[in-house]
């Protein structure tokens, strides 16, 4: 799927589709997909699935997403994620993320965090985090918000 529209756009496939604007799409159904910014989009699955800003992405069950912009995101399965831009992100087993710049290294700086569980808090950077559930919020220079249970590294600019 395309988002082109200028302010609402509405697809029907296996699911009902509602765009408005041009930054801001929603799906309502089984799936649940915000998307901000102009991408091409491809959704296979059926579980829940949540996308935000360029370098935002959140997901939910077994789904498959490409999206293709000013950096491409694929997510196969449950155990596979990879994301091709500045930084390249490999994501294996449930628990496990990486975060791999072009030389193949772990990514850990002044812009990365790295949270292990819900007891083991480590932020770099100035930056606030709130926990909503099992949403980690993330707020700096730009918002990040992911879910996981055990491990997770946030990137932000």
């Amino acid at each position: 799927m395309i988002v082109r529209g200028s302010r609402d756009m509405i697809v029907r496939g296996w699911t009902d589709m509602i765009v408005r604007g041009r930054r801001d799409m929603i799906v309502r159904d089984r799936r649940h997909m915000i998307v901000r910014g102009r991408r091409e989009m491809i959704v296979r699955g059926k579980r829940d699935m949540l996308v935000r800003v360029r370098r935002e992405m959140i997901v939910r069950g077994t789904t498959e997403i490409i999206v293709r912009g000013k950096k491409d995101m694929i997510v196969r399965g449950k155990r596979d994620m990879i994301m091709r831009g500045r930084r390249d992100m490999i994501v294996r087993g449930r628990r496990d993320m990486i975060v791999r710049k072009w030389r193949n290294r772990t990514a850990r700086g002044r812009r990365d965090m790295i949270v292990k569980g819900r007891t083991d808090r480590r932020a770099r950077g100035r930056r606030d985090m709130t926990w909503r559930g099992r949403k980690m919020i993330v707020r700096g220079k730009r918002d990040l918000t992911v879910t996981g249970r055990r491990e997770m590294i946030v990137t932000g600019r």
